[in-house]
């Protein structure tokens, strides 16, 4: 048995010879194939297109949102500071009224949205001003309050360090979004 698969291993294989009509399909077969992988080659290219626009859709979209939104609140932000300052000088035997109290529930709501939004107050007093985060409107000598005749006398402030708050800035979602304006210590 061992010897007949060597004998049958060990012959040459025969060539088939095709007919004029099998060697037409098999030349009509090769060109179907090539178009084929034409058109599937096509077909992945315009699907990446698809999926790829599909992403920009959806990314110029998020801008458009990120745009609004950030527009709107940059709006709302003179009429917010305006609220806030009118609440805190507001006396307090008109604190007290219901009134009074109506306008604490407003600005509560009004800071609830605002801290939703992600809009956030930065704190920049006393801090060294950072040209990146602050602009500078004016230098003064810093003025200690403890002197009564309210001279102008240097504390213990280093320069450049801010001592005054012009214009309130804001973050958005933790980024710079208002820019505050400020005076620093000469």
């Amino acid at each position: 048995m061992a010897m007949t698969n060597a004998l049958l291993s060990e012959q040459p294989e025969e060539k088939l010879i095709e007919s004029p009509e099998a060697q037409k399909l098999r030349e009509e077969l090769e060109k179907c194939q090539k178009k084929a992988d034409e058109y599937l080659t096509g077909w992945k290219r315009s699907k990446a297109d698809f999926v790829n626009r599909e992403k920009d859709i959806e990314r110029q979209r998020t801008d458009f949102i990120i745009f609004a939104v950030t527009s709107t609140l940059r709006d709302l932000l003179p009429t917010y500071e305006a609220f806030m300052k009118a609440c805190a000088e507001m006396p307090k035997e008109v604190a007290e009224t219901p009134w009074g109290k109506g306008m604490a529930q407003v600005k509560k709501s009004f800071e609830d949205f605002m801290k939703k939004a992600g809009v956030a107050r930065m704190d920049v007093m006393g801090k060294k001003f950072d040209p990146m985060h602050d602009e500078v409107v004016g230098k003064k000598k810093p003025i200690d309050p403890s002197t009564s005749s309210g001279q102008a006398q240097s504390k213990k402030i280093e320069p450049d360090t801010i001592i005054e708050e012009v214009r309130v800035g804001y973050t958005l979602h933790g980024k710079s979004f208002v820019t505050p304006k400020v005076i620093i210590a000469e």
